[in-house]
């Protein structure tokens, strides 16, 4: 869990940075994508941000694989779809040092908003199976009832019907998927050291 917490932990402090960097850009107003945009400063700095988050979910994916095989296979894609928003820039005007919005109808940007679509997409499935799961086999614990309700302000969030304006909306549902992932990675820990425990109870019964 520590390893997930640093990562999305980086991934603020160089967004943060690279913020700063540009000058005109507001986090409230633009999307985090318009930082690694072509001509923005610091482009490197946001692209491995973006990475770190993409790690994150592998790492969770990983500590997921003997919990919950679907959930971690949801958490891999999650992870292969934010290495192609990282990859992929949305393109500015020609010779823009920092734009306030992106040229329509290029490869690289349909590319990066389809895959920004398959991130939040799996994310909120990932939220739903595990909520589904804690709750029809009785677990009380921070990703049933109160995963299922943050499926939903992810939701809401990345449909832009929970805040706005745009920046503000996209970086809450950030940071709602990445509190659950951080609650879903503990939740997993948990459970496989009660399994763990159950084990080596029994063992010492016999």
């Amino acid at each position: 869990m520590k390893t997930v917490v640093a990562l999305f932990a980086g991934f603020w402090a160089m967004i943060f940075v690279t913020g700063l960097a540009n000058p005109g850009y507001q986090h409230y107003r633009y999307h985090v994508s318009l930082l690694a945009s072509d001509g923005s400063r610091l482009i490197w700095l946001t692209t491995v941000a973006i990475l770190a988050t993409a790690l994150a979910q592998w790492v969770a994916a990983g500590v997921f694989w003997r919990v919950n095989r679907l959930v971690a296979v949801l958490l891999g894609m999650a992870g292969l779809a934010l290495i192609a928003v990282a990859l992929f820039r949305v393109p500015c005007p020609p010779r823009a040092r920092f734009c306030t919005y992106t040229v329509d109808d290029t490869p690289a940007e349909a590319i990066h908003n389809n895959a920004v679509v398959v991130y939040a997409v799996v994310t909120m499935l990932a939220m739903i199976v595990l909520g589904i799961v804690s709750i029809t086999r009785g677990h009380h614990n921070l990703v049933g009832i109160p995963g299922l309700v943050a499926a939903v302000l992810f939701a809401l969030g990345f449909g832009g019907m929970l805040v706005w304006p745009a920046g503000l909306a996209q970086r809450t549902w950030i940071i709602i998927g990445q509190l659950w992932l951080v609650a879903a990675v503990y939740e997993a820990q948990r459970r496989r050291a009660l399994r763990a425990e159950d084990v080596r109870e029994r063992v010492l019964a016999h």
